[in-house]
């Protein structure tokens, strides 16, 4: 163990170094000192795995009795493989709870993965045997194959499995480098606002819009903005959750602050992108009504804050408290690159206040050098330009998607390893199947034909599984994150399929070529 740990931490140290070499590029010029934690971690890590991953062979070797070695149809230890299963968790969540710290994370993500692992198992052995039966009216090579893949079940299983995951990782990577944000992106109609403008004073508005005018950059639409905060509804104030101070004597029966300040704005039409989904806008109100202060709220935080049509919001701006009523409920597309807004009221409740505008409008790539001689005559204006945000987004994705690269290097090293083990540990089997094949006069081309055809369909199933489950999480980026249609990818599908196919083909295939070119004599030879 001593010996490992040694090696270990000395071929990661130098990792280290080759790996921040060629990441220099990506990383600040001064790097924070971590100190001897991820030392004592990779020992703790060795360690936990050791003890706990070689409980199940240790019991099994040490319960062999020594006749075995005589009469092989002696049992030894007759345990369960739900032992090895339940051991092989436990160090699992150590180690999580260990990088985590948090108890609830690291049982949250064991009891996922090891739903998502139950799923893939199940999709693994009703396929293979499913393909055992259209194996049955195939040829006699892929006949023979898929048969061995039945056989081996259970080890093909823990193979698919590894090599899955592997290959979606690889999947995701390669979508969210290449197509997705172009795909958000080309969603978006032509002169989507591209740059954003804030804190614009009341008495410059015009002269600003003018300006821009005259640059020939339209500014259709601004909206004043006043700073203020949530802190009753109904009469009851709300729990504001500051510090751990102000929570331990919050009153837990009042309602859920927002936790900020908000941007308040008002306006009489309502905006673009924006639909009424219960209420009255303000325009609509009877006559009576709208003398009164009213506001519109967004659909998503009334329902988290439990908000219903006629309940009074009472807002502090500026140490001035007022009360509105809430007359419509309404979704916003927040997508829309357009200023939305979670409160938007009626201009007489907030009329008094002072505000600034904030607006949204496009630029062409020609006519931006132009925006700083624009912006030079409002010192307060603030640009924001959505183009450069989305570039640095790319910028992002990138160095993130090295550092994903990395550990998926390290993730098709593991399965390679787990392949390669299991195949070993599957030899002895492969070797009888050898000689009695070639006894009953199986030629050596067909043999070799077997094997590949065995590994190509394993690691094709690998590499549907993986394009599976890669479409499952590109669906939620697409319309949880990135909030656009979701779109088929069956250039993945292909990719991961092929992938898979070649990779684990040629693995099998290196793995049992030696056994291959041995001769029938020495075969059984190494047998008894």
């Amino acid at each position: 163990m001593v010996i490992g740990i040694v090696l270990g931490l000395s071929i990661g140290y130098v990792g280290q170094i080759v790996i921040m070499q060629l990441l220099a590029e990506y990383l600040p010029e001064q790097i924070p000192q971590v100190g001897m934690r991820p030392w004592w971690l990779a020992v703790l890590t060795g360690s936990i795995s050791l003890a706990l991953f070689s409980v199940y062979p240790l019991l099994k070797l040490f319960a062999i009795p020594p006749l075995r070695v005589l009469r092989r149809d002696i049992e030894g230890f007759q345990a369960k493989d739900w032992l090895n299963w339940l051991v092989s968790a436990l160090a699992i969540f150590l180690l999580m709870w260990i990088y985590s710290q948090n108890i609830k994370l690291s049982l949250a993500l064991l009891l996922s993965a090891g739903g998502i692992t139950l799923v893939l198992l199940l999709l693994a052995r009703s396929t293979i045997w499913t393909s055992r039966k259209a194996g049955a009216n195939a040829g006699s090579a892929f006949k023979l194959a898929v048969a061995g893949l039945y056989r081996r079940a259970t080890s093909n299983s823990v193979q698919l499995i590894s090599f899955t995951l592997a290959i979606e990782l690889l999947l995701i990577v390669l979508v969210l480098r290449n197509d997705l944000l172009a795909q958000w992106q080309s969603q978006l109609p032509e002169q989507t606002p591209n740059h954003f403008v804030i804190n614009v004073n009341d008495f410059d508005i015009e002269n600003f819009k003018a300006d821009f005018a005259e640059k020939g950059i339209q500014i259709e639409q601004t909206y004043p903005v006043t700073r203020g905060r949530l802190i009753a509804i109904n009469g009851e104030f709300v729990r504001d959750r500051v510090s751990k101070e102000e929570e331990q004597v919050a009153d837990e029966d009042a309602p859920r602050s927002i936790g900020r300040e908000l941007n308040l704005t008002a306006g009489a039409d309502l905006p673009d992108e924006n639909e009424i989904v219960q209420g009255t806008w303000f325009s609509d109100l009877p006559a009576e009504q709208q003398a009164q202060n009213h506001v519109s709220v967004e659909q998503r935080l009334a329902e988290r804050m439990k908000l219903n049509l006629g309940d009074e919001l009472t807002f502090n701006v500026g140490g001035i408290e007022f009360t509105a009523i809430i007359s419509s409920i309404r979704t916003v597309k927040w997508e829309s690159m357009k200023p939305n807004f979670f409160m938007i009221f009626n201009p007489k409740t907030m009329q008094d206040f002072a505000a600034t505008h904030i607006a949204s409008f496009y630029v062409p790539s020609d006519k931006k050098p132009e925006l700083s001689g624009l912006l030079m005559n409002y010192p307060s204006v603030s640009l924001i330009d959505v183009d450069a945000i989305i570039q640095q987004i790319r910028e992002i994705i990138q160095q993130v998607s090295l550092a994903v690269e990395f550990i998926l290097i390290l993730v098709v090293c593991a399965g390679i390893l787990v392949f390669v083990a299991q195949t070993q540990a599957s030899m002895f089997e492969r070797k009888q199947e050898l000689v009695i094949l070639r006894t009953l006069g199986a030629s050596s081309q067909f043999l070799r034909a077997s094997v590949l055809i065995e590994f190509v369909v394993l690691g094709a199933l690998a590499g549907l599984f993986a394009a599976l489950a890669n479409e499952v999480a590109l669906y939620i980026l697409q319309t949880e994150v990135f909030k656009m249609q979701a779109s088929f990818h069956l250039e993945y599908w292909l990719v991961g399929i092929i992938t898979g196919a070649v990779l684990v083909g040629c693995l099998g295939l290196m793995s049992c070529w030696r056994m291959m070119q041995i001769n029938t004599q020495a075969l059984l030879r190494s047998l008894s």
